[in-house]
């Protein structure tokens, strides 16, 4: 069990971590399971997002004077389909550096 989690809250759903861990230590003690489990909680920085890579994916490192529709074209792929892969908040900013998961390599 993972919980991602920012500055103390889960800022998606506004639940205290607090209630979050008693609610997990309490679903892993359950006798339902015969497999004992594990709760881990995996904090992200501000300067880390927890983006899962999809599967058979390359990584980009945006260049300056890249647009996300630029990048889409040359991967073959869409601005939607990148937005979601690579977990945007807002697809028209990506700062220089940043590493993008794209479906083929780009050279």
């Amino acid at each position: 069990m993972v919980l991602n989690m920012r500055r103390g809250r889960n800022l998606r759903w506004r639940v205290l971590i607090g209630a979050l861990v008693s609610l997990n230590l309490a679903a892993c003690t359950s006798s339902e399971s015969s497999v004992p489990l594990t709760p881990t909680i995996h904090f992200v920085t501000d300067e880390e997002s927890f983006c899962p890579p999809p599967p058979g994916w390359f990584t980009y490192r945006v260049q300056a004077g890249d647009t996300l529709r630029e990048i889409a074209e040359r991967a073959n792929s869409s601005i939607s389909e990148l937005s979601a892969a690579n977990c945007l908040n807002n697809p028209r900013i990506i700062p220089v550096g940043t590493v993008l998961y794209v479906p083929q390599r780009i050279g």
